[in-house]
């Protein structure tokens, strides 16, 4: 793996704060933005979460996934 490769990865997968309520990886904001999903009006990851249950994409599955592994760990922690 080159360095620009790894830079992008890494990138890819650091955190961005959404509305002091939950946290989103940059490639989970870009795809989010790609379909032009209202993500930063969401007060729960919860919330968001099942907005995505109505789209049928691929993208937008995996996306949901990740949230909903992220939701599930967290709750664990308390």
């Amino acid at each position: 793996m080159n360095e620009d490769t790894l830079k992008q990865v890494i990138e890819d997968h650091s955190l961005v704060r959404i509305n002091d309520h939950y946290y989103l990886t940059h490639k989970q904001v870009k795809v989010l933005e790609q379909f032009k999903i209202p993500y930063q009006n969401f007060k729960r990851a919860k919330d968001l979460l099942f907005y995505l249950n109505y789209f049928d994409d691929e993208e937008l599955d995996e996306v949901a996934l990740d949230i909903a592994s992220y939701s599930y760990y967290q709750e664990m922690q308390k």
